[in-house]
């Protein structure tokens, strides 16, 4: 007995089930990486034609106009490979629904990082949190000789904005030891969420990462009430950029205090300041290494509009952070006369 065949075609107008599957990390690095290197030999290839240029007019000859005909056939490649290149890019950000970040590079849909977290996942993430936080607080000790200062209570208030600035890649890390055994919750790009060997450590730690859309910063905004709710920090930093060892501050960005303004939370500022290295990264390395200043709770005037509270925040954050800058707690005896230096 032969097997019926089903010969029936389907509808016309019937909907094909969707049979693209998403790109993995690897595959959208890959696409950003080559639009970026597209557009950095662009770059090269503009300045090298610029100096050519001012060359042949500089000393007039058959030497220096071929090597100015060189370039321009150089830059001309590289601006047609970069049109190509970023072109491509946008294609398949479009076809996958990707995000740009500001740094260059397109990642999956800031949705996919800040779902609403099941009592089973935030478990793991406070257990996971409390099990690496200890083991760095040895880590920085031993090899950084880190320290911190309170320059106000030695137990900030629960449920703050943590504002820091930004000095090195470790930042994070000082800053969730200093404030130990708060859980802090970083604001963070989405990069930091999808990278290939740090990515899967950022999220289990309860990372929240910046929206796009108005639908992902409304996620990142819930995830941000719910975190202070339950009394964890949320952690910024407000300069945005990092400028490996800056000796100052950068430009505010007021984001972080219009968060604190929005849900009448203290703001705590931490400043990182620079001192010599001690432990094994002064015997190995010989750079510097940090004390960490944990500033005493500001908080708004009651009855201040939102507006202006986030400038008087901003302000105060600013002012108390610049002062620390100034700051050498581990060589300034008359500051050791009145505090001491607490060890991490």
């Amino acid at each position: 007995m032969k097997r019926a065949v089903n010969t029936t075609r389907p509808r016309a107008g019937t909907p094909k089930a969707p049979t693209q599957t998403r790109p993995t990390p690897r595959e959208i690095r890959k696409v950003s990486r080559a639009a970026m290197r597209a557009e950095k030999d662009l770059e090269r290839a503009l300045i090298a034609e610029l100096r050519a240029d001012e060359r042949a007019k500089a000393a007039p000859g058959e030497r220096s106009s071929a090597a100015l005909d060189r370039a321009q056939r150089k830059l001309a490649k590289a601006e047609a490979r970069q049109l190509a290149t970023a072109s491509a890019a946008e294609r398949f950000a479009k076809a996958h629904g990707l995000a740009r970040e500001p740094n260059g590079e397109f990642f999956p849909q800031v949705a996919d990082l800040n779902p609403k977290p099941s009592e089973e996942s935030e478990r793991r993430q406070r257990a996971f949190y409390s099990a690496v936080v200890p083991i760095l607080r040895v880590v920085v000790r031993l090899t950084y000789g880190a320290r911190v200062v309170h320059d106000g209570p030695s137990r900030t208030p629960a449920g703050s904005v943590v504002v820091i600035n930004h000095v090195s890649y470790l930042d994070s890390v000082m800053a969730a030891v200093a404030l130990w055994p708060h859980r802090l919750r970083f604001l963070a790009l989405a990069s930091n969420g999808y990278g290939h060997v740090w990515g899967p450590i950022v999220r289990a730690l309860g990372t929240i990462f910046v929206g796009h859309t108005l639908a992902e910063t409304r996620e990142m905004v819930a995830r941000q009430q719910e975190a202070l709710a339950a009394g964890d920090d949320i952690a910024i930093f407000p300069e945005g950029d990092l400028v490996p060892y800056n000796p100052g501050l950068q430009p505010f960005k007021r984001g972080a205090f219009q968060v604190a303004a929005v849900q009448h939370v203290p703001v705590v500022p931490v400043t990182l300041v620079q001192a010599p290295g001690e432990g094994i990264l002064k015997s190995l390395f010989a750079k510097p290494g940090f004390v960490v200043h944990v500033g005493e709770p500001i908080r708004a005037p009651k009855g201040m509009g939102t507006h202006k509270a986030a400038i008087y925040l901003e302000e105060h954050a600013r002012r108390a952070m610049e002062a620390a800058l100034d700051t050498d707690p581990l060589f300034d005896l008359t500051y050791a006369e009145t505090a001491e230096p607490a060890v991490f």
